[in-house]
Parts: C-alpha cells; structure tokens; sequence
C-alpha cells in the first residue's frame, strides 16, 4: 500500500509539471505571436565594378617581349629594361576594364626568375582587342631569356570616367 501512494504522488507530481511547461510553452507562443513584427532597415550602396580572377575570355596571345639594353647609363636595380607589346581579346560577352597582367621572367634553365605585375588601363568591348602599345620596363632580371604573360585579374564593365 505504502508503495502505490508514492507511486500516485509521483506520477501526479510528474504529469502537474508536464502540463505546466506546455502551458507556460502556449503563453510564450501567444505574446510573441502578439508583438509586433520586427521592422528591415534596407541601405543602399554604391555600386562597384565586379572583378573577375583569371577571366577564361580574355587573351593575351598576340604579346611580345623585346629586351632592351642598358637605359641611359647607369644601370637599374635589375640591370635590363624590356619593351612590352600587348594585344588582348575579349572573347566573351561582357566588357572588361583596367585588365592586371602577370610577367614572368623565365632564366637560361626554364625556371622562373621573378614576377612583376603590369596595369592596362583601358576598356575592351566584347569581341574587340586592346593595344596596349609598347611599354617600357625596367627592373628586368639579368639572367632571363624569356617572359610569360598571364592576366590576373579585371574588372567587368565600362571604365568609370572620374
């Protein structure tokens, strides 16, 4: 006998709780189902050209590479100067501007030597090519025979007029 009472009273206690949390459970519901709805502050931004990593529809295959010798004297801290002519396509279906190439100047054991980076400024429309002329460079390595030419990077769209 004495073990069914204790039995009972726990089971009430037990089920006095569960109904407990469910209505306290129900009440919480309701007040926030009552409050009113959080209010979305929107800002505006300006907008930024998107840039693109290694476009796949851009070309740079028509650039070449003449080493100079000594500029006027005195040599620079690398010693050379180049003559950088570039010719790049658009292939795609979107303009591109202000297009970073990659130099790489490759030694005698086909080894690269050092990188430099070069800025074209300029827009290419889609389907057209960009000139950049001949670019003097200075700070060539010594040793290197040859330059690879990669692009970067470049920004979508027309170059903004500032």
């Amino acid at each position: 006998m004495f073990r069914r009472s204790i039995f009972w009273g726990l089971t009430l206690m037990l089920g006095t709780l569960l109904v407990w949390l469910v209505v306290r459970a129900r009440k919480q519901e309701a007040q926030i189902a009552m409050a009113p709805a959080p209010t979305e502050i929107v800002r505006s931004a300006k907008s930024s050209p998107t840039r693109v990593i290694a476009p796949k529809d851009l070309d740079a295959g028509e650039s070449q590479v003449e080493f100079a010798s000594m500029v006027s004297g005195a040599p620079k801290s690398g010693g050379r100067s180049a003559l950088l002519h570039v010719v790049i396509r658009n292939r795609g279906a979107v303009p591109y501007h202000n297009v970073m190439l990659k130099l790489t100047w490759v030694g005698t054991s086909g080894k690269a030597i050092d990188s430099q980076t070069h800025l074209v400024p300029g827009t290419i429309e889609p389907g057209q090519t960009l000139n950049d002329g001949e670019v003097a460079l200075e700070g060539v390595p010594s040793g290197s025979v040859k330059c690879t030419i990669a692009i970067l990077h470049s920004d979508l769209g027309q170059a903004q007029a500032r």
